[in-house]
């Protein structure tokens, strides 16, 4: 019926729409070879996609194409089959977006291709496929996107020659997400000149000073976490640079200089002086950014209880805005408050 009305009526039958259905009839009753089954969904796909838009359909289509593949006698590569993939999965994210009733069918549908593909497509076949095709492509940022994506998604992330698509995506279309994905890579390998190349790249480019005080922040944490409380100070007034309304870069510093009291000064008193530096990066954060107020305002004052009291203040002869060096990693000075 299907293919009779296809024959006489062709201006009235769209074959995005009739050609898979015959394909579907065929595969639910076992009618005729696999790849005259997929033939049908192919021509659907390949003339008219733009009416081929039922979700079982398209999943016939791969999983067609899938078969063939397992069979070898068809020809089809690995890369083909993930192209085919790439394709379905690409017509998918269509459809949801054109029709959104269908999109708990098409993400069920898609999980079943993903469970599929996933038996072929492992870090041990897609590296070399991958490698051997990277001298030819090395300037198609869009298959080297694809190709990272994949090894991204099987977990191949430490293989060096995923690196090396990151670093040719990189080197084809610099930006500041490239840059900062590439240092963290390197740090997180332990190269550390390379790393601390491509985060300067990364502050170059980027132009969203949130973003780039919330990196600053967290190299700051890192820092602080291995002991290097010169560095995390660095780290941190440079998100401050980067963004003088970043409260939690004023509150890391708090806490940072708040945990050394007893690295700088010469006694009891300059050593607890210490906390007024403390208490005074707390006030600037909280001054600058209403979202860490009450956590600033709480950690001012539990500074300010542990620095010098007023009457000891006095006794060691202040009187208020007097500077008191800070002799040590810290540098500087820290203004006596008024008694």
């Amino acid at each position: 019926m299907y293919t009779d009305r296809l024959e006489l009526h062709p201006k009235k039958t769209n074959k995005g729409v009739f050609l898979p259905k015959i394909g579907e009839l065929m595969v639910l009753h076992d009618i005729g070879t696999i790849s005259e089954q997929y033939s049908f969904f192919h021509e659907a796909f390949t003339t008219d996609q733009e009416h081929f838009t039922n979700p079982v359909h398209l999943y016939y289509y791969f999983e067609l194409y899938y078969k063939m593949y397992q069979e070898k006698t068809s020809g089809i590569s690995l890369e083909q089959l993930i192209e085919k993939f790439d394709e379905i999965q690409e017509k998918y994210e269509l459809e949801k977006q054109q029709t959104p009733k269908n999109a708990k069918a098409i993400e069920t549908l898609s999980t079943n291709m993903n469970i599929l593909i996933e038996k072929e497509a492992t870090c041990e076949t897609l590296i070399p496929m991958f490698r051997k095709k990277l001298e030819t492509e090395r300037s198609n940022i869009d298959w080297l996107k694809k190709a990272a994506g994949q090894l991204d998604a099987k977990g191949c992330k430490e293989h060096p020659l995923f690196i090396e698509l990151v670093e040719a995506i990189d080197a084809a279309a610099p930006n500041a997400n490239s840059k900062l994905y590439l240092y963290q890579i390197h740090r997180r390998k332990g190269n550390s000149a390379k790393a601390q190349q491509y985060l300067e790249a990364y502050l170059t480019l980027e132009t969203d000073a949130d973003k780039k005080a919330a990196v600053l922040n967290d190299e700051g944490k890192e820092a602080e976490k291995a002991g290097q409380k010169s560095t995390a100070r660095s780290y941190y007034s440079k998100a401050i640079a980067a963004n003088p309304a970043s409260g939690r870069a004023y509150l890391n510093l708090a806490r940072l200089y708040g945990s050394s009291a007893n690295e700088c000064g010469t006694d009891s008193f300059t050593k607890r002086a210490v906390y007024w530096k403390a208490a005074e990066m707390a006030q600037k954060a909280a001054s600058v950014d209403a979202s860490v107020k009450s956590e600033a305002n709480s950690l001012e004052t539990t500074y300010m209880q542990s620095a010098p009291s007023k009457p000891d203040t006095f006794n060691q002869g202040y009187k208020g805005g007097e500077k008191i060096a800070l002799d040590c990693w810290i540098g500087g000075y820290v203004v006596v408050p008024k008694i």
